[in-house]
């Protein structure tokens, strides 16, 4: 894809199903690998429900978007709309994107400079393994984690939609959310338990690496194989989206991440490789996306008027 071809499809996106969050500002000044603790400022008096928007808006879903590994806010926003996600599901959701809070630390994969140049490189952690204890570290999780949830508590957000690291990220608050953190040092957790999103949208993530630690505590404090998917499998609805031809993320792992999300995860296929899928013109992809929306819209109409 061109950079003139990008630019056009970003003008194109309709205005009905995009919202910005003119009030947020990550500042990611100095920021490496080795530094997990950005600054996070939030200025006041913008809110997220302006006066642009009307009543019908804010009957629909507000969703969430993080992009992948060093992309931004704009990339993901661009492979939403040339997937068509917008315009088939702009009856049922409007899409906010933010950036990562952290700046790239290397340089973005060759496939997306020459797709999506020069349009921002930011980063939701670090995954490196430990040269001592041979276990994986996620440097910047928590941050991430923190910076996400006071946004969807803030915005009230109605769900999170994730592609690749953005996707791994969601997975792992969703999964911290449902274990038992009553005996966890306070305030370790808190950032984590995303009590009030309705649902999550997972496109090639995978189980993180990082936190054998927990795993294994939820598996002990759940010996009982009826009580996993209370402990690991999310509270709330999710839909995960596995690339057959993926080669960054092998289908097997996105599908292992599905699993661990119990009996209210949904799981649907498309024929390409590491991409947002289209879904419009609508296609049976479209249609299982779309079922998954609309159910959820009308839960959350449901609830508004009981």
């Amino acid at each position: 894809h061109t950079q003139r071809e990008s630019q056009r499809v970003m003008r194109s996106l309709p205005r009905t199903s995009w919202s910005s969050l003119p009030d947020v500002v990550a500042s990611c000044e100095n920021t490496t690998s080795n530094t997990t603790s950005p600054t996070i400022q939030s200025t006041t008096g913008t809110s997220y429900n302006n006066n642009n928007n009307n009543n019908t808006n804010n009957k629909k879903l507000k969703v969430l978007c993080l992009h992948s590994f060093r992309t931004s806010a704009d990339i993901v926003k661009l492979q939403l709309a040339m997937g068509g996600w917008d315009k088939h599901l702009q009856d049922s959701a409007e899409f906010i994107a933010i950036n990562g809070i952290f700046k790239a630390t290397g340089e973005p994969p060759e496939d997306v400079k020459s797709a999506f140049p020069n349009m921002g490189s930011f980063q939701w952690y670090d995954a490196e393994r430990n040269a001592d204890t041979g276990k994986m570290e996620y440097r910047g999780i928590e941050e991430s984690a923190k910076f996400v949830d006071e946004i969807v508590q803030r915005e009230g957000i109605d769900g999170l939609l994730g592609f690749s690291q953005g996707a791994t990220l969601i997975g792992e608050m969703l999964k911290r959310s449902s274990s038992d953190t009553a005996n966890a040092p306070e305030g370790e957790e808190e950032a984590m338990r995303m009590k009030s999103l309705r649902f999550a949208v997972l496109i090639s993530g995978m189980p993180s690496r990082a936190d054998e630690k927990l795993r294994e505590q939820m598996r002990s404090n759940n010996s009982n194989s009826n009580n996993i998917e209370k402990a690991i499998g999310a509270s709330i609805p999710t839909l995960h989206v596995v690339g057959q031809q993926d080669r960054a993320i092998p289908p097997a792992l996105t599908k292992l991440l599905h699993k661990e999300f119990g009996g209210k995860a949904v799981l649907v296929e498309h024929e390409k490789g590491h991409v947002i899928p289209k879904v419009f013109p609508s296609n049976e992809l479209g249609e299982k996306v779309k079922k998954f929306f609309d159910e959820r819209l009308m839960e959350k109409n449901s609830n508004a008027r009981l």
